[in-house]
């Protein structure tokens, strides 16, 4: 407050811009005659714009695309049928050797030796 007493007392009270005369009277009218004509107060206008009118349509869409896909998807998974597994040959099998070089890599990966795995065992 003090501070725009000391602007006052400094610069005074000059009004640097004026208003035309009769300015405010017609201001009213003025920006009636520049509004569109309508049906009256808060119409809404009749078309909306077409993407507006598509978007729930894109939603549709785009969800039905998602549902294809993750049913394309989910068909692969669940179409193993009991024929495709007694198909399946003795030669798909993995060889006992095959298996034993497994264990021996699990064990060295772990850090056993044959002394942990024999106190592992005597422990149950």
């Amino acid at each position: 407050m003090e501070e725009e007493l000391l602007i006052e007392r400094k610069f005074g009270k000059p009004r640097p811009f004026k208003v035309p005369d009769g300015y405010f009277e017609a201001l009213q009218s003025d920006i009636m005659a520049k509004l569109p004509v309508s049906a009256g107060i808060g119409a809404v206008p009749s078309r909306r714009p077409l993407l507006r009118r598509l978007r729930p349509l894109a939603w549709a869409a785009s969800v039905a695309a998602v549902v294809a896909v993750a049913a394309v998807c989910l068909s692969g998974i669940f179409s193993v049928s009991g024929e495709a597994v007694a198909s399946a040959s003795h030669a798909d099998m993995p060889q006992q050797s095959e298996v034993d070089l497994t264990i021996d890599e699990l064990s060295d990966y772990a850090m056993m030796d044959n002394d942990d795995f024999y106190s592992f065992i005597a422990d149950e």
